[in-house]
């Protein structure tokens, strides 16, 4: 669970239904994944947007699996940011 907010800790507890998650801070992820984005790619946001227009195929090659679900986690992360939204990721 990602909560609004920017403080460098993630810690773990109770949601609403009791089960133990961890949380963290939606402006933290998102700093995060711009400096794993500046030490990686250095994509911007232009090449951020296509690689998550584009998608990536079961079969495609690993560096673009990676920079679709980078860009997935970055576009939510900075919407999330922008509308001071909580993020659940449920898998």
């Amino acid at each position: 669970m990602w909560l609004p907010g920017n403080y460098g800790l993630t810690f773990r507890g109770p949601d609403v239904t009791g089960d133990v998650i961890g949380f963290g801070f939606t402006e933290s992820l998102l700093d995060n994944l711009s400096a794993i984005n500046e030490r990686t790619w250095r994509a911007n946001g232009a090449a951020i947007d296509q690689w998550l227009n584009d998608g990536a195929d079961k079969n495609a090659p690993l560096e673009t699996q990676a920079q679709f679900a980078f860009a997935v986690l970055y576009s939510l992360s900075a919407e999330a940011v922008s509308n001071n939204l909580p993020m659940k990721l449920d898998y």
